[in-house]
């Protein structure tokens, strides 16, 4: 009886000690905690629009596409653009850019 009770006990102890091991273990005491990367986005208010384009900024690859180009003769406060010069309609502004090297020669929200 004694032997049975022994088998009896040491199998309960093996299946307990299994067990603890398979468990997840959520614990880190050593303070490794991972890093997570947090990335920031600049949101420009509608208020702040006027800062959104400078003269002399270069225009973003995004917006250098014909689908924003505009006719300077059907808007009365553009003037009539220079040779390698076009007014593109950005986010409501009219921008002047410069075809050659992408920068903002003059603004007009």
């Amino acid at each position: 009886m004694k032997k049975l009770t022994t088998a009896i006990v040491l199998s309960l102890s093996g299946l307990v000690a299994t067990t603890a091991m398979a468990a997840p273990n959520d614990h880190n005491h050593h303070g490794n905690y991972q890093n997570h990367e947090v990335k920031t986005v600049k949101v420009i208010k509608k208020d702040d629009h006027r800062n959104a384009w400078r003269v002399g900024q270069v225009v973003p690859h995004e917006y250098r596409h014909s689908r924003y180009v505009i006719d300077y003769r059907q808007h009365q406060k553009l003037t009539k653009p220079g040779r390698y010069q076009k007014w593109y309609k950005v986010n409501g502004n009219y921008v002047l850019v410069n075809e050659q090297s992408h920068k903002i020669i003059r603004v007009v929200y």
